[in-house]
């Protein structure tokens, strides 16, 4: 009888991090957040976020208070968005040069 090696069934660092967090959470959102490939896209995402600016965390004791500022999540977001506009303009040109596609409005 074939049997699954521990490893597979133990839960990795991530893991444990982002369980530990969710502990308030709601099952549903805790159960996909909690699985390997969701800890680790919440742990990139909120250290992104961290060193972006849009997420912030106030120290009260030794209970951490986390905020998110809208206004700089919107700038970030535009920065972005700007950034992968002009590397698509710059593709685009490399592989048709004369073409000019037209810049997105939003």
């Amino acid at each position: 009888m074939a049997t699954r090696s521990r490893s597979s069934k133990s839960k990795t660092v991530a893991q444990q991090v982002v369980g530990t967090a969710a502990i308030g959470m709601p099952s549903p959102v805790k159960g996909v957040v909690a699985t390997r490939w969701g800890a680790r896209i919440t742990l990139a995402v909120v250290g992104i976020a961290l060193a972006t600016g849009v997420l912030t965390v106030k120290w009260d004791g030794y209970v951490p208070h986390f905020q998110l500022d809208k206004k700089r999540a919107q700038e970030v977001t535009a920065e972005v968005r700007d950034k992968v506009e002009d590397v698509a303009h710059k593709v685009e040109g490399e592989k048709h040069p004369g073409f000019h596609p037209p810049k997105i409005h939003r």
